[in-house]
């Protein structure tokens, strides 16, 4: 949206700054036109710079940062313009048969380069490594380990039994479960983003519910419910085959059931944007998500009962910091981040209360799990946490166990 006022006003200069017009007048200075002169060079210059940035930076990069960053754009795209482009403009310096050779090389080079990191990338890991850190090469075998229980792609996971998670329902899997509820009664179903894989993870870890099924994928939410998300074929399942679960769970991520006071959405950058000691402040509660969600978990629980496993408090922390900081960091939340979830918690609990009492089961998860961090964080030997909001396979198996029969029950 922002790029829209941008395009609008060249569109409009376009169509009516003629000769005679001050805008005409004003763009004509030898200063705007110097700035569309090195315009190309400025653009091929900031991205790399803004790029390697935040590649570089353990933290988002402070607008201050890329302000300097913007200025030295400019400042290396006069350089490029005046020792580059103005040198290979200029036919008696360079014929075209010399500026072709030169591109055939240039592109050979890199192309070569990139076909090396492609078929060669263990090699360059290696050599990585090698310039690393000893407390470096440590914590990126630590985050290296693998990121989930069992909770794979439908393709790739080999179904147990009547254990499986899938990104989406088919006859063939309906008939499974079917066929599973025959053998053991009636099971567990979990659906939701991809945070409810890391429960699927957690509740299979426990090797206690021989029946168990998950229908979840990864950005699938009941307030989006996109044409590819799979609730409206499990309503239609369950209602068809009310007896096949004795519980539904659902859960997401919580960082969508959020806004900025001005209103803007929920998202990750509400808090990997901040630094690790910056305030969470300025967030609230999305009541229109909020509804959206309860709305159709008391459809659904028509039919089932229906537990919402409300989000957990994310901790948000690069791996680039880890990288840098190592096991021994007393890793923590950002202030006020936990208790932003906590006052998430209350809303949802005292909506549910007042509206849907006795028909939709809020289970917090930041009661039942009871973070303490940094433990609950990390150790020298493993994870818990992958990218800042999700669970390793050693963090849904070590909070599995705290699982109470208040959410599988």
């Amino acid at each position: 949206m922002y790029a829209l006022l941008p395009v609008v006003g060249v569109v409009l200069l376009v169509m009516y700054a003629e000769k005679d017009t001050f805008a005409a007048r004003l763009l004509s200075t030898k200063v705007f036109v110097g700035v569309g002169l090195i315009s190309y060079s400025a653009y091929l210059w900031h991205q790399p710079l803004f790029a390697f940035a935040r590649i570089r930076l353990i933290e988002h990069p402070s607008l201050t940062l890329m302000l300097s960053l913007s200025v030295a754009a400019i400042i290396l795209a006069y350089l490029s313009y005046r020792y580059v482009e103005q040198p290979f403009r200029n036919k008696g310096q360079l014929s075209r048969s010399r500026i072709f050779i030169i591109s055939i090389l240039g592109i050979s080079f890199f192309t070569c380069v990139g076909l090396a990191g492609h078929f060669y990338p263990k090699e360059f890991e290696k050599i990585w490594l090698s310039r690393q850190t000893l407390l470096t090469q440590n914590m990126y075998e630590v985050l290296s380990k693998p990121s989930n229980w069992s909770a794979l792609d439908e393709d790739t996971q080999e179904k147990r039994s009547c254990i499986f998670n899938v990104t989406e329902l088919n006859e063939e899997l309906e008939r499974k479960i079917l066929e599973c509820r025959e053998q053991y009664d009636k099971g567990i179903l979990i659906i939701g983003d991809s945070h409810a894989i890391d429960l699927f993870g957690s509740v299979d870890s426990r090797r206690e519910h021989p029946f168990l099924i998950g229908v979840t994928q990864g950005g699938c939410r009941l307030h989006n419910n996109y044409d590819h998300c799979q609730y409206d074929r499990v309503v239609d399942f369950l209602n068809a085959h009310p007896a096949t679960f004795r519980v539904v769970i659902y859960e997401q991520a919580g960082f969508y059931l959020l806004r900025e006071r001005d209103g803007t959405k929920g998202s990750r950058s509400m808090f990997t944007e901040r630094s690790i000691g910056e305030r969470i402040d300025n967030v609230v509660v999305d009541e229109e998500h909020i509804n959206l969600v309860l709305e159709f978990l008391y459809a659904l629980s028509d039919t089932i009962k229906v537990n919402w496993f409300l989000p957990r408090a994310e901790p948000h922390i690069a791996r680039s910091f880890i990288l840098k900081n190592g096991c021994n960091y007393q890793y923590s939340y950002r202030p006020n981040l936990y208790e932003t979830f906590e006052v998430l918690d209350t809303y949802i609990d005292n909506l549910v209360r007042e509206r849907f009492e006795g028909r939709i089961n809020t289970v917090s998860q930041n009661q039942m799990y009871n973070f303490d961090f940094p433990s609950d964080f990390m150790n020298c030997d493993t994870i818990y946490w992958t990218d800042g909001d999700h669970l390793s396979a050693s963090g849904e198996e070590y909070f599995g166990k705290r699982l109470t029969s208040e959410l599988l029950e």
